[in-house]
């Protein structure tokens, strides 16, 4: 197990997310209470015999949290903000295990294709090489940016889409699906997909965390993206994680229904409520 002390010194709130899994949370100090770094003023509080667990968490404004997580497997978890603070370097990368990502992690072409279209170095990580077949896959889905669109029927402004839409239709399937996201980008930048919430059992190259485990797809280019459901289900999301595409638009639910319904109901919605802004997160 391992355990992670998160401070917050500053004036701001950030939104600690762990991609590839779950943390417990052991501990929450109080909220404004004394500087995090003066920790031996601060009071423990216990969230309870059997701590919560999740994959994201807000760590207040001059506070703490201390988190723990268990890696049985290899796996390369990238833990950052999920607020534009992580743009700014609050993140950090765990490598679990790298001997036996080395064996049991093979990266598929396509993957390590991507980046030598960027010119970006493949060599000296935990993983090694192979071939993938990627035929009879379905068509690409588009992702483009849109001009003047207005989401609230007065103002209009620019959006990130897939396949023109606005907003981006959910995605439903059923655990045990392997879901195949062909991914052709259209934008004048690299981008990337991440599945929010789902568990990478050594295929964390499609874990979409651009520049930490795939380089991201190129203008113009197409990659796939394959994502097995087996061992989940439950409500997730799907969001572009180059910058600030997320913000932009690219983002919709992704909800894996169970095989067998857990109790008895008459239907099943989701609610999907965003925040938009009236200018990109670049104007901004």
């Amino acid at each position: 197990s391992i355990e992670v002390l998160v401070y917050s010194d500053d004036e701001n709130d950030h939104s600690i997310h762990m991609h590839a899994g779950e943390y417990q949370v052991v501990e929450v100090g109080p909220y404004g209470g004394p500087v995090a770094s003066n920790r031996t003023t601060v009071k423990y509080q216990r969230s309870g015999p059997a701590p919560m667990r999740c994959d994201e968490i807000a760590i207040r404004s001059h506070s703490y949290t201390k988190l723990r997580f268990r890696v049985n497997h290899g796996a390369i978890i990238f833990f950052h903000c999920h607020m534009i603070h992580n743009f700014k370097g609050l993140a950090v990368t765990f490598i679990a295990a790298p001997d036996l990502l080395q064996k049991h992690m093979k990266v598929p072409d396509e993957v390590t294709r991507m980046c030598k279209l960027q010119n970006i170095k493949t060599s000296g990580n935990a993983a090694g090489n192979a071939g993938f077949d990627l035929t009879g896959l379905p068509q690409p889905l588009l992702v483009n940016r849109e001009l003047n669109i207005s989401r609230d029927g007065y103002n209009t402004w620019d959006s990130i889409c897939v396949n023109n839409a606005v907003p981006i239709p959910p995605v439903h399937v059923t655990q045990g699906d392997v879901l195949v996201l062909n991914v052709r980008n259209s934008l004048d930048v690299p981008t990337a997909v991440h599945a929010h919430g789902i568990y990478h059992n050594y295929t964390d190259y499609y874990d979409g965390a651009e520049m930490v485990t795939e380089c991201g797809i190129p203008p113009g280019e197409n990659f796939t993206y394959v994502i097995d459901t087996t061992t989940q289900a439950g409500d997730l999301w799907i969001h572009g994680h180059v910058h600030s595409q997320l913000t932009d638009g690219f983002r919709t639910p992704f909800i894996i229904h169970e095989k067998v319904k857990p109790t008895t109901y008459d239907k099943d919605e989701v609610l999907y409520f965003e925040d938009w802004n009236e200018r990109t997160f670049e104007d901004m």
